[in-house]
């Protein structure tokens, strides 16, 4: 009896060990991250928004639409996505999925939120992920400003490619700049604009400026347009990566707006820009 009991005891150890293994390795397979990234869209109803997930689960259920409810959380509303489509690019440690969805139309003519929260919900968990400013134009009341070149300027920080500058060449000619910002999420600092001017698309901005505060926010200032081609570094409140958004511009007395415009093209590599990844949140059903 004795033998027995030990056996049973032997099997309980082996059971809980083997439990608290799989457990350890269901979670490892369901990690999730997302990048902490600024959004800002033109509106129109044929266009579609898109949120990237890096996720170490190469056959995730996150990636078929029709096993999934994909929730769009802003600071004062939640949107349920229709016509989601993913596509799915895998490299060696990692995937990354796409999901787009239809661009919802906003209550105001410029929507803007703090933060945005993509919740994915199926049968077996639901995922949380962050994002960063989340903005949605509808330039009813805005011209479209006609330009003959654009393109931004990363600089390292915090060991990430920050968007730090966009150079930008204006068709027309006006006399003064007054504003100038991606979306909500930066703004240029016009006091900094050097004219005729064009940067690479990497530069250290601490070698050009004697001093370069990415945290400073300038949303108003007059400057004198003494070239159409200059260089205006941005600032932010708080730091988001940029890939693509759309401009609203200040020059004379009007206001124009640029379409959305993509500013980097390439993904952001997980283990580079691991510092700018934020871990989704997961609860199992």
């Amino acid at each position: 009896m004795k033998k027995g009991i030990c056996i049973t005891f032997l099997l309980l150890i082996a059971s809980t060990i083997f439990l608290i293994f799989y457990s350890k390795e269901k979670i490892t397979s369901y990690e999730y991250y997302s990048p902490i990234e600024g959004k800002a869209y033109i509106y129109d109803s044929e266009r579609e928004i898109s949120f990237d997930v890096y996720s170490f689960d190469k056959n995730s259920l996150i990636k078929n639409p029709e096993l999934n409810i994909y929730t769009l959380k802003l600071d004062q509303t939640s949107i349920v996505l229709d016509s989601i489509r993913c596509n799915t690019f895998d490299f060696k440690d990692y995937s990354i999925i796409r999901i787009y969805a239809k661009m919802p139309k906003m209550t105001s003519d410029e929507y803007y939120s703090k933060e945005s929260i993509l919740e994915i919900k199926n049968q077996k968990f639901i995922l949380t992920l962050k994002y960063g400013a989340f903005s949605i134009l509808n330039p009813i009341s805005y011209s479209l400003l006609s330009i003959s070149n654009l393109y931004g300027t990363y600089t390292y920080m915090n060991q990430s490619l920050i968007l730090s500058g966009i150079n930008i060449t204006l068709t027309n000619d006006y006399e003064y700049m007054s504003s100038l910002r991606i979306g909500n999420a930066c703004y240029g600092i016009l006091s900094k604009a050097l004219f005729d001017t064009k940067l690479d698309n990497i530069c250290d901005l601490n070698k050009i400026y004697d001093s370069y505060n990415p945290n400073y926010v300038e949303e108003t200032n007059i400057i004198h347009l003494s070239s159409n081609t200059l260089f205006i570094p941005l600032g932010y409140r708080n730091i988001n990566l940029i890939r693509m958004g759309y401009i609203v511009i200040t020059v004379d007395t009007k206001t124009y707006y640029i379409d959305t415009f993509d500013f980097m093209t390439n993904m952001y590599d997980f283990n580079e820009y691991k510092n700018m990844m934020e871990k989704g949140g997961i609860s199992y059903a």
